[in-house]
């Protein structure tokens, strides 16, 4: 090949480095930006040099010069054979329209007998770019036949454990057996999570959750159960449904949830442990208070402090059967703020505050409770339904002390206020009021043994009330053992156990022996 020719296709090719690096794996070089319409868009470029004429006639009668995004054309530059073979097919393609546009005179005949030597030299290279872009379109099709919604993104969480639990000895309460040793079968809990995600704008999300569940596993009384555990009956049910964006410039996040919502979904706190029980969680007294209904947002005050405030409501849908005993504003319903300080990259402290009102209350506050509800609960000498207004306060925090280890906890305390209605009987005594209680403690270890996997160990007290006469006597406490490990990017096992030491309070008389719950869980993600 002449040596002007070579040249001058050289500098052609060059032009189409762009082209090459989206079809030539293992080049890490940036996407151009498309054809230039004038040599002078190409910053570094000059009069001067020794390709500029070659490369103004390219971008005048064939328009096949491609630039970098930052609008360079970086013509020093070595290239690769499949480079070379990638800016040539770019350039073929223009000529090719070029002539089934019958302007088959702008390109000369001396041009096309060059091209035609350089594709028998570069045959190979072009046949495999060709097979790849083939494969290329053939996977994006495939691709396009599965999305179901050009908005929507669908993940799916399958988890599945062998679960077994026993008592260290019988449990005796008034002098009876009521539950023995062993008595407990293992059994095989599940839960089936698909998320459907939405984004209208590009940083909103609309997400609806389908769940169904199986996972019952508190055989013995004073058991916390698992983390996904809970009923259902194995069918798919809506489970949530919630819509949040940004708002003030990105500062702050909006959240409305319809169905399954929660504190959980606005606060900023939550542990980082990949533990058994439901009790190495935050805590339920101001982060798992009555939900399904939701309002909230969350605002980033400055680099160090967080601002979140939700409000939430169980019955929203309810109709109910008098005034002001559902709806929105009517049922088990809860205000919670919470605000965050980040000092550094590794600590973060959190305050939070709850208030619940609770429409019905005759067994005291049950959604404090990790197993046994352990709390005195109104005082009454009739039958009345007795309502209740929770207020309580948390301190919690997440410590990364190395990269390898993690310390969480939190501790809560706050009041129950029982409260009588409008009309009672003669004779009804105000049913009080008492104090409650509670904390965790944790270690996790990230990347322990390999990457990827978690040990951990949580320990605490779970919430019970301080006015303990007849309720309790000595406190109970959990510990949690657990190790995660990846199998594959799909699937997680985790061996664990949890302990629970006077589950039922140990009354004076009674025999409460500790529950023991041992676990292999297993965790699909896809």
């Amino acid at each position: 090949m002449p040596a002007k020719h070579a040249n001058y296709w050289k500098t052609l090719l060059a032009g189409t480095l762009g082209a090459a690096a989206v079809l030539t794996p293992g080049v890490a070089y940036a996407q151009a930006t498309g054809p230039v319409t004038s040599i002078s868009e190409l910053s570094d470029v000059q009069p001067t040099d020794w390709a500029f004429q070659a490369l103004q006639s390219l971008v005048e009668r064939y328009g096949c010069i491609a630039g970098y995004p930052d609008r360079t054309f970086r013509g020093n530059r070595a290239m690769t054979r499949y480079e070379f073979a990638a800016g040539m097919n770019a350039c073929l393609d223009r000529i090719n329209e070029l002539i089934a546009a019958g302007l088959a005179d702008k390109v000369s005949k001396e041009d096309l007998a060059t091209l035609q030597r350089l594709q028998e030299e570069f045959a190979a290279e072009l046949a495999a770019l060709r097979g790849r872009v083939d494969a290329l379109e053939a996977d994006v099709t495939d691709l396009k036949g599965k999305v179901f919604n050009p908005v929507t993104k669908l993940n799916a969480q399958v988890i599945a454990a062998v679960v077994g639990s026993a008592l260290t000895e019988d449990r005796v309460v008034d002098g009876k057996v009521v539950a023995e040793q062993n008595q407990a079968n293992m059994t095989l809990p599940y839960r089936v999570r698909l998320n459907f995600d939405a984004s209208f704008v590009g940083r909103d999300r609309l997400r609806i959750r389908l769940q169904a569940r199986d996972a019952v596993t508190e055989f013995f009384d004073g058991d916390p159960g698992l983390e996904f555990g809970g009923r259902g009956g194995g069918t798919f049910t809506l489970a949530k449904l919630i819509y949040q964006f940004p708002a003030f410039n990105r500062a702050a996040t909006i959240y409305t949830g319809i169905v399954g919502s929660g504190v959980f979904d606005v606060f900023n706190y939550s542990t980082p442990f990949e533990a058994l029980s439901d009790f190495a969680d935050a805590p339920n007294s101001t982060a798992d208070v009555p939900g399904g209904a939701l309002f909230g947002f969350r605002y980033r005050l400055s680099d160090q402090l967080r601002l979140a405030y939700s409000y939430s409501t169980r019955n929203a849908q309810a109709l109910g059967k008098g005034f002001g005993d559902s709806g929105i504003t009517g049922s088990d319903s809860a205000h919670a703020v919470e605000l965050g300080f980040l000092p550094n990259e590794n600590l973060e402290i959190y305050l939070q505050f709850a208030s619940t009102y609770l429409q019905t209350a005759n067994d005291g506050p049950e959604f404090l409770a990790n197993g046994t509800a352990l709390f005195r609960g109104p005082l009454r000498v009739t039958n009345v339904s007795t309502s209740a207004r929770v207020n309580a306060f948390s301190v919690a925090a997440n410590w990364e002390i190395t990269p390898r280890v993690i310390v969480s906890g939190w501790f809560t305390a706050g009041n129950v206020d029982y409260n009588l209605p409008n009309v009672v009987p003669a004779g009804t005594i105000d049913p009080g009021d008492e104090d409650f209680n509670g904390w965790l403690f944790g270690f996790a270890f990230p990347d322990l043994f390999i990457e990827g996997a978690q040990g951990g160990v949580v320990f605490g007290q779970p919430i019970v009330t301080t006015k303990n006469e007849g309720v309790w006597d000595t406190r109970p406490f959990i510990v949690d053992v657990y190790y995660s490990f990846p199998v594959n990017e799909y699937l997680t096992l985790t061996p664990a156990a949890y302990f629970v030491s006077n589950p039922n309070g140990a009354l004076p008389g009674d025999n409460d022996p500790t529950i023991g719950v041992g676990a292999l869980r297993a965790v699909f993600n896809f």
